[in-house]
């Protein structure tokens, strides 16, 4: 009687060569549902949402029309969501759908290189990918509605096809140049990655005895797609904005070497992401596969030869440049990890692939440390980033006890009304509301971080505070010190512009609180005030007109008559200082020389 010993494939019911296959099904889709968890909307993807629906409706591609201005970063991505509102769909929807697609793929990717780099069937499921689908910040920004997750595939797969597949291929060097063109299409600073994927390709096409002769022959249709496409696109851009570099590049302090920020919001992340350290693994694991050659650069060669040493050495390369010439120049972002999410896959691989050297041959060894990585980050991490932005009681810190970075998810998902609504649905609530009031009004309004409000108001101008789609604003003076707000609207330039009005939300305090200078909107929620800017009469009369029990706004004709009615008891420097305040708010912007007149006779007295 023989004893036939089980198999995987009896235990379980899959065959052993498809356990990577099945691994990684679990794993995508199992990501994916927990980011659709966590699913929200970022307040900045709705200047893109303007930008889109201003092209649509013929205005072009900008923000306010007949102004000009590159107040997006994400060039692609824009394009992404204009076909999707073409076709008819919402575009909030839309920007979820695309990046909950786009996490997706990339824990696919991810799964797909963790198999290419097992050597045995038991180990060839993804601990980077699992890892990935648990991480926090990366399921936050797998939605959110900003081009994270689309550059996080992109940026990922630009890393890894070389490492995966022959760099001599001049397949390969057309998609790998590809798909890095669509990277610094979603977002500029992919640029970054030429500079190391050439001296890649370089350094492996030596290895593989080519001659330096024909290396620039070789590397011809890695550079194929980045020419054909990104000259035109630069052609474009100087003629249709004037300018190369998008207008937030001079909104955000204009390059300014923010190294000190940034090393903050690196340390800040690794202090809610302690696995984080284990990248002091890579270089450790890159020296032990060094190879026998005496001569550095030789090492170097054979190191990459192979698939592990080449994802090693282009991984380590990738980030350290990414970081150093990136990430901390700028200054890292006030919304916590966002910056650094395009990393995450590549950092995971890579860890695994350092255990996966020093491990190899010590099955249990293998196994035990491969299951803990993705451990850690679910359990370790999990909890210290759970508390990361809270104090002692639990509360959440202060922006200025956490160097001006803030949870951005918590931020507009958390309740702020007694029904349940969170910051953003309050703002949309808010701004649909006031679409009925400037519908067929040229009104103009400043925005200071309530850009989903503005969006569902639809106001004719908006003048957004950071200058993000303000070309004067960017390229003023940095006068704050909070990173990514730096500089913000002058008052004289508010002015100048006309500003009608100003909706003082989130803590933001009004510049002037004369009762004359507020208006209040009813809306469902409640009755929402706003600092008028700038009286002009002939729009605030029809406002008044048209809804009679819906708008309080002070009659300020009235107002003056009343003041003027009483000059004789007013002290001269009283009416001095006043008209001042008035002709800014009132005179400049209306033909009232006769009101204005009694002003200068009164001013004129002895």
């Amino acid at each position: 009687m023989s004893h036939h010993r089980p198999t995987f494939a009896d235990l379980f019911g899959v065959r052993e060569k498809n356990v990577p296959l099945v691994a990684g099904v679990v794993v995508v889709i199992m990501g994916v549902f927990l980011a659709w968890q966590l699913r929200w909307l970022c307040d900045d993807i709705f200047i893109t949402f303007r930008y889109v629906d201003q092209w649509m409706a013929g205005n072009g591609i900008v923000y306010n029309p007949g102004e000009r201005v590159e107040g997006y970063t994400h060039p692609l991505w824009l394009v992404l969501l204009s076909g999707w509102k073409l076709a008819g769909f919402e575009l909030p929807t839309g920007a979820m759908a695309l990046g909950l697609v786009s996490f997706g793929m990339v824990l696919g990717v991810t799964a797909f290189v963790s198999s290419r780099l097992s050597s045995h069937w038991w180990s060839a499921w993804s601990p980077a990918a699992l890892a990935l689908a648990l991480h926090y910040d990366s399921r936050v920004w797998a939605t959110g509605g900003l081009e994270t997750s689309l550059f996080t595939l992109l940026f990922t797969a630009s890393v890894l096809i070389p490492v995966l597949f022959r760099s001599d291929s001049p397949r390969v060097l057309f998609a790998c140049g590809s798909c890095l063109t669509l990277a610094i299409l979603t977002r500029p600073e992919a640029v970054l990655l030429i500079p190391v994927l050439l001296v890649f390709f370089i350094l492996k096409l030596e290895a593989n005895g080519e001659t330096r002769r024909k290396l620039v022959r070789t590397i011809t249709p890695f550079f194929l797609p980045l020419v054909a496409v990104m000259i035109p696109y630069a052609v474009w851009k100087l003629l249709y904005y004037g300018d190369l570099l998008p207008n937030t590049y001079y909104a955000k302090s204009a390059g300014g070497l923010r190294y000190m920020q940034g090393f903050v919001y690196l340390w800040m992340y690794v202090k809610g992401y302690p696995t984080s350290l284990f990248l002091l693994l890579v270089p450790l694991a890159a020296w032990k596969l060094k190879g026998n050659s005496g001569n550095p650069l030789k090492r170097i060669r054979q190191i990459v030869s192979e698939p592990r040493g080449a994802l090693l050495f282009l991984g380590a390369s990738s980030l350290g440049i990414y970081i150093l010439f990136f990430v901390a120049r700028v200054g890292g972002d006030f919304m916590y990890a966002r910056f650094l999410i395009p990393l995450v896959p590549i950092a995971f691989l890579s860890v695994e692939t350092a255990v996966r050297v020093f491990a190899e041959s010590k099955k249990w060894i293998l196994v035990a440390v491969l299951i803990a990585i993705p451990l850690s980050v679910g359990t370790v991490d999990a909890s210290v980033r759970e508390r990361l932005f809270l104090d002692d009681e639990g509360k959440q810190l202060p922006v200025d006890r956490t160097f001006g970075i803030v949870d951005e998810h918590w931020f507009w998902t958390h309740t702020v009304t007694d029904d349940g609504k969170s910051l953003l649905e309050l703002m949309a609530e808010i701004g649909k509301a006031m679409r009925k009031y400037f519908d067929g009004l040229h009104v103009r309004i400043l925005s200071r971080g309530q850009l989903a409000m503005v969006y569902h108001a639809q106001p004719s101008e908006v003048i957004e505070n950071f200058g993000l789609t303000d070309a004067y604003i960017a390229h003023g003076p940095a006068t704050e010190a909070r990173i990514g707000h730096e500089k913000v609207a002058p008052l004289a330039y508010v002015l100048s512009r006309r500003v009608h009005f100003f909706f003082p939300f989130i803590e933001v305090k009004p510049v002037d609180t004369s009762f004359y200078r507020i208006a209040l909107f009813k809306t469902p929620h409640a009755w929402v005030d706003a600092e008028i800017f700038v009286y002009e009469a002939p729009l605030m009369k029809e406002l008044r007109r048209r809804f009679p029990d819906d708008i309080q706004i002070v009659d300020f004709e009235s107002y003056l008559d009343g003041y003027l009615a009483t000059s004789s008891r007013r002290p001269k420097e009283e009416i001095e200082r006043d008209y001042h305040r008035f002709r800014l708010f009132y005179f400049y912007h209306n033909p009232d020389s006769v009101r204005e007149d009694q002003f200068k006779q009164l001013i004129s007295r002895n």
